[in-house]
């Protein structure tokens, strides 16, 4: 460990004096906190801030035998602590004959009375690697209460289904669930356990050809809550919402395409759903990006309509018609300004043999003056990249946090890497690009150099 430290510190020291080739550059510099987690290689929405200023986050992974793992962070200590195991919770056996793992947290984690809420799915993507195990006994929803430090499964997905989207309202005591492969809606009650199947929101799901067309299912759904009424979208931009008071699903009338800011075609136009949506602090709007051209729009609730506002990307992007990048899932609304972490160009490094293909970028929209500004690559300590971000979350205090892909270079990591995969593919390594690691990274929101 010792070593390690001692050589990441001459490795950063080193690399900004020898390579200041971003100096003067536009660009975010952000500071890293390291969980230690070598054996995470993916994060989707799974951070989130408490109202006592800590963070829970979810760290997840493609192998089959490896539950995720929940974290949690106290940025006045600057130290992380893990609350309990998944696996142990989830009473997943694995191993030879054993079950799949929940391999993936997909869900951010709410917080409702000190009591975290998240859901949980697998991790293995491809029907050969389901072939090899007992059938997935269904994604989890699980408490975890601070209080007391107990986490328990409050309710279970269908077999073979897994959670990818969970969205609480807790004014009716219970959260709702968007599932994979087959889209379907769930309501878990939080007080009952009790887990009602509302019907398939995502039809073209049903009998995909392969694993990874799950990807394309709604990942973010808004709960009105004076009505209740539960808001998502699909593949084709048909905004659909479902009602409690009459337990039925129902098109709103309204499409994603409406919201189409510019030229756009093909795969732009390919992936309508909306990829992100929060709901106004006044509760009668829905802010929202089209996913295939990260066009964000304005969604009235009263009214019934949708008014396109501008492209959520780079600069470089912004003139896509079809962005190939995409709308991603880093995106939260606070202090009248929505923050976004696009994928933009990466950051070349003089010396650095592996690029990846794309790098994180902070990007915000300011509501009332209707400005979009893309503040710069995020760039950590010793020049390196943040390759991929899906998380975004913010402390009372302002203060911005994502977990996230960040690249690594020292070759003490990259060993300790490989040995942790033991001979299995070491999923940590972007293809023909750098190794990364999942890091939690603190974001100086001014976006210039110090």
């Amino acid at each position: 460990m010792k070593l390690r430290l001692v050589y990441s510190i001459a490795l950063s020291v080193l690399l900004m004096t020898c390579y200041p080739s971003l100096a003067g550059s536009q660009r975010v510099d952000v500071k890293v906190h390291d969980p230690d987690m070598l054996w995470a290689d993916c994060t989707y929405r799974a951070l989130s801030a408490t109202e006592e200023g800590k963070f829970f986050m979810g760290f997840t992974t493609h192998w089959m035998d490896q539950n995720a793992a929940v974290l949690s962070y106290d940025p006045a200590t600057q130290t992380f602590d893990q609350p309990f195991d998944l696996g142990v919770v989830t009473g997943i056996k694995t191993g030879p004959g054993g079950e799949l793992s929940q391999g993936k947290i997909h869900t951010p984690l709410f917080e409702n009375d000190q009591v975290i809420y998240f859901g949980t799915g697998y991790g293995a993507s491809d029907y050969k690697t389901h072939k090899q195990r007992k059938p997935y006994p269904g994604g989890c929803f699980v408490a975890f209460d601070q209080k007391n430090g107990e986490a328990k499964v409050i309710g279970r997905a269908p077999k073979m289904e897994a959670i990818m989207t969970l969205e609480p309202d807790f004014s009716r005591n219970c959260l709702y669930a968007v599932t994979y492969p087959n889209g379907l809606l769930l309501r878990c009650d939080i007080g009952t356990g009790e887990v009602s199947q509302l019907g398939a929101v995502d039809d073209q799901f049903i009998k995909p050809k392969g694993m990874a067309h799950f990807i394309d299912v709604v990942r973010g759904l808004v709960v009105q809550p004076d009505t209740g009424i539960v808001y998502g979208s699909r593949k084709n931009g048909v905004i659909w919402q479902y009602d409690p008071a009459t337990g039925k699903i129902s098109e709103s009338g309204l499409n994603t395409m409406q919201g189409v800011v510019g030229e756009a075609e093909g795969q732009g136009l390919a992936l309508s759903q909306w990829r992100m949506a929060v709901l106004s602090p006044d509760k009668e709007k829905i802010y929202a990006t089209h996913q295939g051209t990260t066009s964000l729009f304005e969604l009235n609730l009263k009214t019934k309509s949708i008014t396109p506002l501008e492209r959520l990307c780079t600069d470089a992007d912004l003139n896509s018609k079809g962005n190939l990048r995409g709308s991603r899932l880093a995106f939260l609304l606070a202090d009248g300004k929505i923050h976004h972490l696009a994928h933009g160009p990466a950051v070349t490094v003089t010396g650095r043999e592996l690029n990846p293909a794309y790098q994180a970028h902070y990007v915000t929209y300011d509501l009332a003056t209707k400005q979009r500004t893309d503040h710069g690559p995020l760039m950590a300590p010793g020049e390196r990249r943040v390759c991929h971000a899906d998380t975004l979350a913010i402390l009372p205090d302002g203060r911005l946090y994502s977990l996230a892909s960040v690249e690594t270079v020292d070759p003490v990591r990259i060993k300790e890497m490989e040995l942790n995969a033991r001979g299995k593919r070491l999923y940590p390594k972007m293809r023909k690009g750098p190794y990364y690691e999942i890091q939690l990274v603190e974001i100086a929101t001014t976006g210039n150099n110090e």
